[in-house]
């Protein structure tokens, strides 16, 4: 390490800061402070407006607090007047915020854990009397901020528990409250959750406060009828709204009569669903967006399924052709339906798909898989570039390309996929954290030697529904190799089968 920071120290101010840039603060913190006066001086310039102390993976929190908690009190006292954005995990919010002023901060990223949450947004927290009027853009995400009990037993249920658990799941409620009415001069939230689990939810109308600056909104929700609970609030500034919404399955038993007041300030909307959306449930999505009449930015993220395949032509009939100011329009759209014997209905090919985009002015791509076993046929089609987090159903037919923003994947196929799929999976997706796997043909090439795919950024894979040679495929490391603290869903008899198989190989 010596070795290498005398190289460093060799070359000229204008590398270094470039070098430097590439690097996560807390690393950059970490190790080149305190060196010589010449790094510190290139530090303090890089950090004097940002500071971002996040954690490099969602799936955990952990720094090293004290050397990196010793080495910031060492700099702050230099930079903390010019400071306009900081980022913080949750156990180092409170030292490092309360430390010292920060009269030019305007942007705050917390990460926040349930015992940071009670501490920082409470009414009386020094959060909101330090800094609540000076921010403008906030960026929250929550990880366990509920509690889950699991008990098999409902006789020894402690109510205690049970009351302090119904009151964690209000937590994301409280924090999303909090935040819209305790920064006063608020103008961009963004709020969500790292567990799926904890998303924002509302009991009713009541429980949703919003503040009147907030012109740009970025949620994630839990179900479409919070999603109306948002949008039954009255935006007086809101100009901006991304949602992500993880499930539908309550749209049919709303107790709560929704509003249908025009939003019409509102003039970018983009909706991400992270489940599927059914053909009973489309029509809830077409009133909302009926209520946005001036809408110039639109953005669809959707799973469809029903009985039949949803293409150009009725993309443009349901969504395009009653929004008269829409200027730009894209999406990433699967369709999912069955193939029923009896109703025969035409299967379209991949020329049939793109022919139905031919008016449509930017460029799409599309695609279509038959399943013939699960009697199921896929199409996909989205406007270029791809700028989705999530790329879903990916087949052997998968033409490749080069999808950097990509961190999330699913591949399914009645076909085998062999280790050369994977290896054009990995080019195709560098930068990949979470891969599930549908696929229970036995791969037919396992025993010829291959490169090793290297996983650089893979922390969750699911291999619940495959054949077993897909778990050597990922654990054997003469094919496979991944990164350590990889959360790994996997069948115990896959497992075993591996295991068994190793046993043999060894003693061969």
């Amino acid at each position: 390490m010596e070795h290498s920071r005398s190289q460093l120290n060799d070359l000229p101010n204008e590398i270094l800061l470039i070098i430097f840039k590439y690097l996560h603060h807390h690393h950059m913190i970490y190790s080149f402070i305190n060196i010589n006066k010449r790094f510190n001086l290139i530090v303090d310039h890089i950090i004097e407006k940002q500071l971002v102390l996040t954690s490099l993976n969602d799936s955990s929190f952990s720094i090293n607090n004290d050397i990196i908690l010793d080495r910031v009190s060492q700099i702050l006292p230099s930079i903390h007047h010019k400071i306009q954005c900081i980022g913080l995990d949750a156990s180092i919010i409170e030292q490092i915020l309360f430390s010292t002023t920060y009269p030019n901060l305007k942007t705050l990223i917390l990460y926040v854990t349930s015992s940071t949450a009670i501490n920082l947004f409470n009414d009386d927290s020094l959060l909101f009397q330090n800094v609540g009027s000076k921010i403008q853009t906030l960026i929250i995400k929550t990880k366990n901020i509920t509690r889950e009990i699991h008990v098999l037993d409902l006789e020894s249920v402690d109510i205690d528990s049970v009351d302090e658990m119904l009151e964690s799941m209000k937590m994301p409620q409280v924090l999303f409250k909090q935040s819209c009415t305790m920064f006063t001069n608020l103008q961009y939230l963004k709020f969500g959750s790292i567990v799926e689990q904890e998303q924002l939810g509302f009991d009713n109308i009541d429980s949703v406060s919003f503040s009147s600056n907030i012109s740009k909104l970025n949620i994630e929700v839990d179900t479409f009828n919070d999603c109306l609970f948002l949008l039954d609030v009255k935006f007086d500034r809101l100009t901006h709204l991304y949602v992500r919404i993880y499930s539908f399955h309550d749209l049919y038993s709303l107790n709560h009569m929704h509003k249908s007041n025009k939003m019409s300030n509102l003039t970018c909307f983009s909706i991400t669903y992270m489940n599927n959306l059914y053909d009973r449930d489309k029509n809830g999505l077409l009133n909302l967006l009926r209520r946005m009449p001036n809408l110039n930015e639109l953005y669809l993220e959707l799973l469809m399924v029903g009985h039949s395949i949803i293409d150009g032509s009725i993309l443009s009939t349901r969504f395009i052709n009653a929004m008269s100011n829409l200027n730009k329009f894209t999406f990433n759209i699967g369709s999912l339906a069955e193939i029923d014997d009896k109703r025969k209905l035409p299967i379209p090919t991949n020329e049939d798909i793109k022919n139905s985009f031919k008016n449509f002015p930017n460029t799409i791509l599309s695609s279509i898989h038959q399943f013939v076993q699960a009697k199921l046929i896929y199409c996909h089609f989205y406007s270029y570039p791809y700028t989705s987090q999530f790329y879903h159903n990916i087949t052997n037919g998968f033409p490749g390309g080069l999808f950097k923003c990509v961190r999330t994947i699913s591949l399914r196929d009645e076909h085998p996929f062999e280790h050369e799929f994977f290896l054009r999976i990995n080019q195709s997706f560098p930068l990949i954290k979470k891969l599930s796997l549908h696929n229970y043909s036995a791969q037919e090439n396992n025993h010829l030697q291959w490169l090793v795919i290297k996983y650089h950024h893979l922390v969750e894979i699911d291999l619940i529904n495959i054949h077993e040679d897909y778990v050597d495929e990922f654990l054997n490391n003469t094919k496979t190799c991944l990164a350590d603290n990889v959360n790994l869903r996997v069948c115990y008899d896959s497992l075993e089968k591996k295991q068994t198989h190793l046993h043999k190989m060894q003693h061969e």
